[in-house]
């Protein structure tokens, strides 16, 4: 872990310099499709063999050659149901417990400049995902929900706050913007990746075709089709909202999410956290000062979307901390998108808000950079800031999530 931990401050301070090393640039677990576990990795030289616990080893394969942006190779591979250890070339991979007990929950970490807008990478305060990542580590969490947009650098930077960074869907601006960054997490615990609005195929979809999607490698799509997966007792259901519009309705993806919420309804019975990046039943604030509520495509979708089997809706594209208990008694909606990317207009009220044929019975919003920790246990949601002090404590069951400071 102290060795993970000097990696990630290299990578941070130089990722020119750490794209020199021989060793792996990137390694991590994430959990794919039904359950399964893979090792991936980012490396300049050949995909290496992983070592397991029981001292067999396994190959991992190429999942991405080198290409244009990319001078890396992405490598991947799933690692046998039950491994207990396992490592790649000295570097730990981390595997979930038998049974999950802390979970960490964040999004919209990177660091945003388009065009005209432009925020302080280099400055601590300004951009603090690298802390809120430490911060993370330091908890020791079994598993790491992304609730996506990783990728902010979009053109190139015109004041001195973020002098130097690189731009364009690249390798080096997923290693300035999340990879570098997240090293202790991604040392730490699985990761479970969402994909967000920002890893649109014309965005930066060829960077989450490469290294996050839990679909082959070699065709971007403008839709993932939702999946499951789980491990330690809880399963996730994840929907691709990238596409969605959040002002109207757009019929094609709506029939999208139809297909998506039907494979969900057909799961047999279990523990279920439904994850998606644009949110299911959320509000933000707006210029004027006024509320504005989202998603008007998912809205569209699944006209019974209130009832689905899921105990919580996580979601992100909103860069704010919500909870949001409904009048109808559909799951509680938690917004994590808080991670790094400058901060979202907050609403000025939240209960009494109408969305979706209900209304918002109570409510919590935190302006202020973040990530929240789940307790399955104890079912507790605790909610800390950049500096990891703790902002909200809350607790949660079948329709019902209420908060207090």
């Amino acid at each position: 872990m102290r060795f993970m931990l000097c990696v990630a401050a290299l990578l941070a301070a130089n990722p020119a310099r750490a794209a020199s090393s021989a060793q792996p640039l990137a390694v991590w677990t994430e959990l794919t499709r039904d359950g399964a576990l893979q090792a991936r990795i980012v490396t300049r030289d050949r995909c290496p063999q992983i070592e397991l616990g029981d001292g067999k080893r396994i190959a991992s394969l190429e999942r991405a050659a080198p290409g244009r942006g990319f001078d890396v190779r992405t490598c991947e591979a799933q690692l046998p149901r039950g491994t207990s250890r396992a490592e790649v070339l000295g570097h730990a991979l981390p595997v979930p417990p038998r049974t999950l007990r802390r979970v960490a929950v964040l999004g919209d970490s990177g660091c945003r400049i388009l065009l005209i807008l432009f925020q302080g990478c280099n400055d601590p305060a300004a951009w603090p995902f690298p802390s809120i990542a430490q911060r993370i580590a330091a908890s020791r969490p079994d598993l790491v929900v992304h609730v996506g947009d990783y990728y902010y650098r979009e053109t190139p930077c015109l004041i001195p706050e973020c002098a130097g960074s690189p731009y364009g869907d690249s390798w080096t601006t997923w290693l300035a913007d999340f990879f570098a960054p997240a090293a202790p997490l991604l040392a730490t615990a699985p990761l479970v990746a969402v994909r967000g609005n920002h890893e649109i195929c014309r965005r930066g979809g060829p960077g989450w075709d490469r290294f996050l999607s839990v679909y082959p490698y070699g065709r971007c799509v403008d839709h993932e089709p939702g999946y499951a997966t789980g491990a330690g007792g809880l399963r996730f259901f994840v929907v691709d909202s990238a596409n969605a519009r959040d002002d109207r309705p757009d019929p094609a993806v709506a029939r999208a999410f139809d297909a998506d919420f039907s494979a969900l309804r057909a799961l047999p019975p279990a523990r279920t956290w439904l994850l998606v990046h644009r949110p299911m039943w959320e509000v933000a604030g707006t210029i004027a000062g006024g509320v504005t509520n989202l998603n008007a495509t998912l809205d569209a979708s699944e006209g019974e979307a209130r009832t689905l089997p899921v105990e919580l809706v996580l979601s992100g594209h909103v860069h704010l901390f919500e909870a949001l208990q409904f009048a109808d008694g559909r799951p509680p909606q938690v917004g994590v998108g808080n991670g790094g990317a400058v901060l979202t207009r907050a609403p000025f009220r939240v209960a009494g808000e109408a969305i979706d044929g209900t209304t918002v019975s109570a409510g919590i919003v935190r302006h202020d950079f973040g990530y929240a920790i789940f307790d399955l246990e104890k079912r507790t949601l605790e909610v800390y800031d950049r500096l990891g002090s703790r902002l909200e404590a809350c607790r949660w069951g079948p329709g019902e999530l209420s908060c207090a400071a």
